[in-house]
């Protein structure tokens, strides 16, 4: 702006700072939405008399490695056509503002009777505790793939955004999912992680259940004029 003193940068670089600064709320949401997603996962699960359903080396996994593929691909989101169309943000207004913790409180109910869900089924339908805990750890896993995508804006559908718009993000998720399927097929991995291969009807029950998730996250779109 200073550099060539014209205005058609100084729109520019207003657009530049809001798209960094929604980057910076989409990461926000994404992370903190997963790791509340754990925490209360092992708490409600140990509180109704369940074992632990994800071990220390899972829950690792997934932050380390399958989480961390998705934030970057956030973080490159590109401005959306609405960008520029808002109204100046409060400069008063916290980080995170009570809406987007309320989205973020949400997304991680969303995921945590998810995974819980799964893992519950898992052990009432007779599955062994190791099969139970894999169905958990890649619930969970896709789960954060799923809420990764969804975060991609939080106040448009994510039915409505351009789906090629961020290849870095398809990419990321791309390997998180990898990184996910390696852990569960992958001999010696799983005598690392204590996983097993999952059956088809199991990863149509992961991936019907993980729809949750988005469909939480439109609501919650619609329901927190905040957001915006």
């Amino acid at each position: 702006v200073i550099a060539d003193d014209n205005f058609a940068t100084i729109v520019g670089a207003v657009n530049e700072g809001r798209r960094i600064y929604d980057n910076i709320r989409k990461g926000t949401a994404y992370l903190l939405s997963v790791s509340f997603a754990e925490l209360a996962t092992i708490f409600i699960a140990v509180a109704l008399g369940y074992p632990i359903p994800l071990l220390a080396a899972q829950i690792l996994w997934i932050n380390v490695v399958a989480e961390e593929f998705p934030a970057i691909g956030l973080a490159l989101e590109p401005a959306h056509k609405n960008t520029m169309k808002r109204k100046p943000r409060d400069p008063k207004e916290s980080m995170p503002s009570p809406s987007l913790m309320a989205y973020t409180l949400g997304i991680a109910a969303a995921i945590v009777a998810g995974t819980l869900g799964l893992y519950m089924l898992a052990l009432q339908s007779g599955q062994d505790l190791s099969y139970a805990r894999t169905m958990a750890f890649v619930g969970l896993g896709f789960f954060t793939v799923y809420n990764a995508y969804c975060s991609r804006s939080l106040d448009e559908s994510i039915f409505r955004i351009n789906h090629l718009g961020n290849k870095t993000l398809l990419l990321g998720i791309a390997c998180s999912i990898i990184s996910i399927l390696a852990v569960v097929y992958i001999p010696f991995m799983q005598t690392i992680f204590q996983t097993q291969a999952l059956s088809r009807e199991s990863w149509g029950m992961v991936l019907g259940v993980g729809l949750l998730v988005v469909l939480v996250a439109e609501v919650m779109k619609r329901l927190l004029p905040g957001l915006r």
